[in-house]
């Protein structure tokens, strides 16, 4: 079992910090879970047994409330820890580093997006998750889009034109090798800053993998979107979490990052038809659009440059964030 995370905020947070759409109905559990904050401090966690709002009230309160009492999420990391982060931001840093040499060669590659993650992941594990992903996270991969296709055209992260995925009975994390491009404080993302983006985003479905009950509707569910946790993994409970981690990363670190979250938005509405309500897209810094294919192409290529999952010939959009 994943270490207990020792400093997740023991109370059940207010409600409002993650609130339902108006026509967002919690129909009452057959079977009741446990309290996740409960089981912290017993030391009692328990593997894929709790209800996904839960777990996203708790973290993004433990997160929250160490903001609001002038706290920071670095104020646990010790020095090596916090000059890890800081390479982020410095561009002398900015490529992969090889095993071999600077030959760009794709296996070392696939070799270095694994190295990198894995030399964060302690970090952020600790400073975000509270050390409750040690155990559920074993490997991390990198592979290619394109000999995935080839291989397996249907593959999911194929047809969903994926950057990553988590493989539960793997334990394992996969990127995507020269994924699109991320917009990075600003600017076109470095390497480094387009990889650890991606991480950061499995690392979310990760924690929901690990704790989140996966009853579907035995337990909380909505009458359209099916539960809480998405039909595609990207649900209101997902969505929250990612983003105050995106904004406690912005606040403490200055990585003003996007995270997938606009992309996500529309893959959970594909898959399960549910539409998200305009105000809580608005209060994820997101807005509807209703770009054509004609639209497109009157918008600049600089454009596709830095935002996420767009190419030439994009589809239809309908989401966007708001920066």
């Amino acid at each position: 079992m994943a270490s207990n995370p020792a400093y997740i905020h023991p109370q059940i947070p207010d409600p409002t910090v993650i609130t339902p759409p108006q026509d967002f109905h919690i129909f009452a559990p057959k079977n009741p879970h446990p309290d996740f904050s409960n089981d912290v401090i017993q030391h009692t966690l328990r593997l894929k047994a709790y209800d996904p709002l839960d777990l996203s009230q708790a973290l993004c309160f433990a997160i929250e409330s160490r903001l609001s009492n002038q706290q920071t999420i670095l104020d646990h990391l010790d020095l090596a820890e916090r000059q890890l982060l800081g390479t982020v931001m410095d561009r002398s840093y900015s490529n992969l580093r090889l095993t071999d040499g600077e030959r760009s060669d794709s296996l070392l590659e696939m070799q270095a997006i694994k190295n990198l993650a894995l030399e964060f992941f302690p970090t952020f594990n600790k400073m975000l998750f509270g050390g409750s992903l040690t155990e559920y996270l074993k490997d991390v991969q990198a592979y290619n889009f394109d000999a995935l296709k080839a291989s397996n055209p249907t593959h999911e992260a194929v047809t969903e034109n994926a950057i990553g995925w988590y493989q539960e009975e793997e334990r394992t994390i996969y990127i995507r090798t020269n994924p699109p491009m991320y917009d990075f404080a600003g600017t076109a993302a470095t390497e480094v800053q387009k990889y650890l983006t991606i991480f950061v985003h499995e690392l979310v479905h990760t924690f929901f993998w690990a704790w989140g009950c996966k009853c579907a509707n035995r337990c909380s569910q909505d009458e359209v979107l099916g539960n809480i946790f998405g039909q595609s993994g990207h649900g209101p409970a997902w969505m929250q979490v990612m983003h105050t981690i995106s904004q406690a990363l912005e606040k403490d670190l200055g990585w003003k990052i996007d995270t997938g979250m606009a992309y996500s938005c529309e893959i959970e509405e594909k898959n399960s038809g549910f539409k998200f309500p305009e105000s809580m897209l608005n209060s994820w810094n997101m807005r509807r659009i209703n770009f054509s294919q004609e639209d497109w192409k009157l918008i600049p290529k600089i454009w596709y440059n830095v935002h996420p999952c767009v190419t030439e010939n994009p589809p239809c959009r309908k989401i966007q964030l708001v920066h």
